[in-house]
């Protein structure tokens, strides 16, 4: 799967392919969990707001240098 097909699929689309996916990891932002998810090829951070209690945003992309928030904290058992 490349970030273009996971951003062409409708939201239920997205849905299920998270949940095909691979949770690795999850951090805090203000007002947000954002949580990491290995998707096919791509990665996907879903961001839930806390103040709303849903899902905010879901963000795909491939670029390995978009996972050094997660580095201290990633366990490589999960991969």
């Amino acid at each position: 799967m490349t970030v273009r097909d996971f951003q062409a699929m409708d939201e239920l689309g997205q849905g299920k392919a998270l949940l095909k996916g691979t949770f690795l990891e999850s951090r805090k932002e203000v007002g947000y969990k954002v949580s990491l998810y290995a998707v096919g090829n791509i990665y996907v951070e879903v961001f839930y707001s806390e103040v709303l209690n849903e899902i905010f945003q879901l963000v795909p992309f491939s670029s390995v240098t978009k996972l050094e928030p997660y580095l201290n904290n990633l366990k490589l058992e999960n991969l």
